[in-house]
């Protein structure tokens, strides 16, 4: 519920709901709508860097990466993985967690 709120993927109404969907009791569920009442809705918009975070689409070299790889490294633009894209899996590389 924190994460939706504060994203802005959640209004504080639909949060009783959300968290009854999830089998939490009513009274648990108004007490956690009380505790959250006040936390900003998208609040993470307003910081300076927020535009410069991985976007839906990104792509990273390795899972273990923080930051996606630059577009222009993709080569040909063809997806990755598909010869001659310049992004094929390096199979030294660390292994999915």
């Amino acid at each position: 519920a924190i994460i939706g709120l504060t994203e802005g993927t959640l209004e504080l109404a639909a949060v009783e709901d959300f968290l009854r969907k999830g089998n939490v009791n009513k009274d648990d569920a108004k007490k956690i709508v009380r505790s959250v009442a006040n936390i900003p809705i998208g609040a993470q918009a307003a910081l300076p860097n927020y535009s410069k975070r991985p976007q839906a689409g990104n792509l990273f070299r390795e899972k273990t990466d923080q930051w996606p790889i630059d577009p222009s490294e993709l080569g040909s633009g063809a997806p990755p993985g598909v010869p001659g894209s310049g992004f094929l899996p390096d199979e030294s590389g660390p292994g999915w967690l």
